[in-house]
């Protein structure tokens, strides 16, 4: 999935206001990541996908956290937090064993991504989650993600070139929520 691909797929899911601020995320990411000399498509496309589930309804939310049998701590945290690894388990990237990712994960699968800045600056409530990034093509997961949109890169879900990028968590920490954190969830 390349940059337009990455922002197109997160735009349906954002008010103007929130996508206007994923663009900037984008931009200070790619920047520190020249500065830093960290991946820089990597941390283009942590950037872009931030805030993905962020206008998810809770309940929504809430049932993902609780199907996924994700750690139940997450329910005793603001859910204006819960956008963090619901949007990881959501971020299932559909790209192709043919591009430059999967070489990139394969030498080097670690990813981090911090979510939930509410662009209020200094102290914004966010999540940070440290995981491992793997390449699938697992066919229930395709079936489960597949989607008509899809077709514009795919020519179907048994295209031998389809897989699925996905991001297992190993640490979620909350930050700047009052006293009860930072808080580490163990997964």
């Amino acid at each position: 999935m390349n940059r337009e691909e990455a922002l197109n797929c997160v735009k349906e899911q954002l008010t103007e206001h929130r996508y206007t601020h994923t663009l900037g995320v984008m931009e200070t990411a790619i920047s520190l990541a020249e500065r830093f000399g960290a991946d820089v498509k990597k941390a283009e496309i942590a950037a872009i996908f931030h805030d993905y589930a962020k206008f998810r309804p809770k309940d929504e939310m809430k049932g993902i956290i609780q199907q996924e049998q994700m750690n139940p701590l997450l329910l005793e945290y603001s859910p204006e937090l819960w956008h963090a690894p619901v949007g990881a388990y959501l971020v299932y990237t559909p790209t192709s064993k043919e591009t430059h990712k999967a070489d990139e994960i394969e030498k080097n699968p670690n990813v981090h991504i911090l979510i939930g800045y509410s662009g209020e600056g200094f102290g914004d409530t966010y999540a940070e989650i440290a995981g491992t990034a793997t390449l699938t093509d697992d066919p229930e997961l395709i079936d489960r993600l597949w989607s008509e949109e899809m077709e514009k890169w795919f020519k179907g879900k048994d295209d031998p070139n389809l897989v699925i990028l996905k991001i297992d968590p190993t640490s979620i920490r909350y930050m700047n929520e009052g006293s009860r954190t930072p808080a580490e969830l163990s997964l």
